[in-house]
């Protein structure tokens, strides 16, 4: 039944990511969404873990294509704010 009840919350779209392997799992999929980067760097904020925040954001701005400059601006404002 525990295997049943995560194969059933993977598959709900809704359901935003609440640890670090679901945000992986999510970032596999759009590799350049700055949305996604800040949510997880956030994740790391909310638990007080700073430099994994900053590990993240260095992770996505060498991650997004330099074509998505939106993107990389995003989380270069995100980075400045941390």
């Amino acid at each position: 039944k525990e295997i049943r009840a995560r194969e059933e919350a993977l598959l709900d779209a809704d359901k935003a990511p609440e640890t670090s392997a679901e945000f992986e799992r999510l970032l596999l999929a759009s590799p350049h969404s700055s949305y996604i980067w800040i949510k997880y760097m956030a994740l790391h904020l909310n638990m007080t873990e700073i430099d994994k925040a900053r590990a993240v954001c260095d992770r996505a701005l060498s991650q997004i294509s330099f074509r998505e400059e939106q993107e990389r601006f995003n989380v270069w404002v995100a980075r400045m704010n941390l």
